[in-house]
């Protein structure tokens, strides 16, 4: 993923564990870091190394800072920070090391870090998920030690044994305000052991022909987590439509639900 910007961006917003005075600064900050997801499957006691590439895109030499960071997507889909051990048993953030956390490149230069995780001994047997990452930030050199700019942020999923993959479409429905588009919300569940991720497809059909084909994004579901997924299906004209939503999640069946749309 690359990152780029002209404005500092105030990360400690997000993440209370980084609390930091922060000092705005002027600079064009461009940074490359691959890859930004990671999914292990490590039983306790054992360890995996991966090399992260960082990359400066600028023509300005920058401070690379690395902050360990727990995590977790929200309703809506969106991704916030945490401080480490907010996700309590599911955190596997402190397991977690880098070979550097702080360095300085020059422009167009690159460098590989390994980051290694070390599962605990005493982690359960059981089968279970766990995630946890890093803030990667990006600031000018010569700027002030409080500034913080740009960042990218790689997560990492580790699984003990096989956890279960289930996930429920608990609700669906198309609404259709007045002035609004038309909106299909979808309320779907984890309740299964393992996070999902989740491959959506949604059909609009009227008399047998398909009017609208749509891929929704749906970013991960954490286990005992639910998401609301709100699709809007504009530039409908008057009329009843089937609506049908599929989910894939990589588990043992696929949910297709079907509804009744009427656009007035």
């Amino acid at each position: 993923m690359k990152v780029s910007g002209r404005a500092w961006i105030w990360i400690a917003a997000a993440l209370p564990s980084l609390l930091l005075p922060m000092a705005p600064v002027r600079a064009d900050v461009s940074m490359t870091v691959q890859p930004l997801v990671t999914e292990m499957n490590l039983a306790p006691g054992s360890s995996q190394r991966i090399q992260l590439i960082v990359r400066n895109n600028s023509a300005d030499a920058e401070r690379i800072v690395a902050r360990r960071t727990d995590w977790r997507t929200l309703s809506d889909g969106s991704t916030t920070l945490e401080k480490v051990g907010a996700e309590r048993g599911h955190s596997i953030t402190r397991a977690l090391s880098l070979s550097s956390y702080q360095f300085l490149l020059e422009p167009g230069e690159r460098r590989a870090i390994t980051m290694t995780l070390d599962v605990p001994r005493t982690l359960p047997a059981d089968s279970a998920s766990y995630w946890g990452g890093f803030l990667v930030s990006a600031a000018q050199k010569d700027a002030p030690p409080s500034a913080v700019g740009i960042g990218a942020t790689v997560f990492v999923y580790e699984n003990v044994g096989s956890p279960s993959k289930h996930l429920k479409l608990q609700s669906m429905r198309v609404f259709s305000g007045a002035h609004d588009a038309p909106t299909l919300v979808a309320r779907m569940r984890n309740d299964g052991q393992s996070y999902a991720r989740c491959r959506a497809h949604l059909l609009v059909e009227q008399s047998g022909r398909i009017i609208r084909d749509i891929v929704p994004s749906v970013s991960v579901i954490f286990p005992n987590a639910t998401r609301l997924l709100k699709q809007p299906l504009s530039q409908l004209p008057p009329g009843t439509y089937q609506v049908e939503l599929t989910l894939d999640y990589g588990g043992n069946s696929i949910i297709d639900g079907i509804t009744t749309a009427h656009i007035h």
